[in-house]
């Protein structure tokens, strides 16, 4: 059945459901995992580039001094992020879980169809957070984009704290 697993991870350092579905299923079929996150400013905790109030557009030539801030915070939130990587694909291991992991940058939906692409997955799993319809139509959804455009079987997750709605589609198969 599912063979390879991709597991796309929003935030490395909370436990959230894609990876508790992603690592019981991968327990339960014997498969092996691909822990990802990928890195985009503006997304979660990522530092924002200077001048980013008008859209990643400067409305300022931000000083070096800005820039090395800027840069300092982004190696700091890399840094982090991979730690906290660590951490998840130590968890995966301790199951016997054949684990490898990756940050890459880039946009999320790319990216997470890219990796199982070129990993051969049989199945993504990836979150889903609650926006508004204003929110999803300027910012897009990383699990509709996933949906709609992986090589393989999707499964789209939802934390048990939100409320489920019966008129998403949870799963690609």
């Amino acid at each position: 059945m599912y063979h390879k697993i991709l597991i796309a991870i929003e935030d490395p350092s909370v436990d959230h459901a894609p990876f508790r579905q992603g690592i019981d299923l991968a327990e339960k079929l014997g498969a092996s995992v691909m822990l990802l996150h990928v890195l985009f400013p503006g997304e979660g905790s990522a530092p924002m580039p200077p001048g980013d109030d008008l859209f990643f557009v400067p409305a300022f030539l931000p000083d070096d001094a800005l820039l090395q801030r800027y840069h300092e915070a982004w190696q700091s939130y890399i840094d982090e992020n991979l730690k906290q990587l660590k951490v998840l694909a130590d968890v995966a291991a301790e199951r016997q879980i054949p684990t490898e992991w990756s940050q890459n940058h880039g946009s999320p939906g790319k990216v997470i169809c890219q990796l199982a692409h070129t990993w051969e997955a049989d199945l993504v799993v990836v979150g889903h957070r609650r926006q508004s319809t204003l929110s999803e139509l300027f910012m897009g959804s990383v699990s509709n984009y996933v949906l709609h455009h992986c090589p393989c079987a999707v499964l789209v997750t939802q934390d048990v704290s939100e409320e489920a709605n019966p008129s998403e589609p949870v799963a690609n198969p």
